[in-house]
Formats: structure tokens, C-alpha cells, sequence
């Protein structure tokens, strides 16, 4: 077993897109490992900016309905779409 002192840890930023009308969509994820929480933060600004600057420009009325330093969920199209991103500490060998 590894001592814990050489344990690291790091930071997951998760993104999961939840559909109501787009099969592929549905359930969509990608993640990005930060050996940061600052490089983390940084990650979920720019995905939530992105996103949001995406439903600007398609003109989708949308809704923050979380928006958090770590966590943020967007919904738009009646809560029928919906984006969740977070920040996960992590321990890593």
C-alpha cells in the first residue's frame, strides 16, 4: 500500500449534458484532470462561458440554476436541456 505521503492530490472537472431531445447528446461527458484547484477553476469559468456565450449566439433562452465557485448547471429549452459542470478533488498515486 503507498504511504500517504506519497499520495497527490488533484482536481476533475466534469461536464455532462443531459437531453431531452437529442439522443447523442444525452448524456454527454468529458473531463479534464487539474494539478491545480486554480487550474480547475479556471477550466469550469471557460466551459461555463463557453456555453453560455454558444446559447447567446443560437438565441436559446436559458436559465443559471446553479452557479457556484466549483459547481454551475445551466438549463435552457424548459429544463429539457441542461449542462452540469463540477469540480471533484481527486487522490492520486
Amino acid at each position: 500500500m503507498k504511504e500517504l505521503a506519497t499520495l497527490k492530490e488533484m482536481y476533475v472537472v466534469t461536464y455532462v449534458g443531459l437531453s431531452d431531445s437529442e439522443y447523442n447528446a444525452n448524456g454527454y461527458c468529458k473531463c479534464k484532470l487539474c494539478a491545480t484547484k486554480n487550474d480547475a477553476l479556471r477550466k469550469l469559468k471557460e466551459w461555463r462561458d463557453n456555453e453560455i456565450e454558444n446559447l447567446k449566439s443560437e438565441g436559446r433562452d436559458y436559465e443559471i440554476l446553479e452557479d457556484e465557485e466549483d459547481e454551475c448547471r445551466i438549463s435552457w429549452c424548459g429544463h429539457g436541456e441542461q449542462l452540469r459542470l463540477e469540480i471533484h478533488k481527486v487522490v492520486m498515486p
